[in-house]
């Protein structure tokens, strides 16, 4: 079972300030991740549970860098980039990931049959 939040901040500075305060955020069975840290990106949980993964990550940076990737790849003449970044470059949609982060559990048949 894949379960998503997306949560919006005022700000950059604030979506960063969250993100940070959540790398400490640390419970019971539930600890950070070591050795798997990356700078939008912040795992909770062993890398092999057969119970759950919790995920957070910075949708609005995310996007921003697969743009510049796609950009790149348009400019060489790849006719998939440009297609997606036609969609892509949308002023609705980079209204809609501006300041975004996203919430991730994925909770495993495992953890479902334990609790019945």
């Amino acid at each position: 079972m894949d379960i998503t939040y997306s949560k919006r901040f005022a700000s950059e500075r604030i979506l960063f300030d969250v993100f940070d305060f959540m790398r400490g955020v640390s419970k019971g069975q539930t600890k950070i991740r070591k050795g798997v840290s990356y700078a939008t990106t912040e795992y909770w949980g062993s890398e092999k549970s057969r119970l759950k993964v919790l995920k957070l990550y910075l949708k609005h940076i995310e996007f921003f860098d697969q743009l510049a990737v796609l950009r790149k790849s348009a400019t060489r003449g790849d006719a998939g980039a440009k297609r997606i970044l036609s969609i892509r470059e949308d002023a609705r949609l980079f209204e809609f990931v501006k300041y975004l982060a996203r919430f991730e559990a994925v909770i495993k048949k495992r953890w479902l049959e334990r609790r019945g």
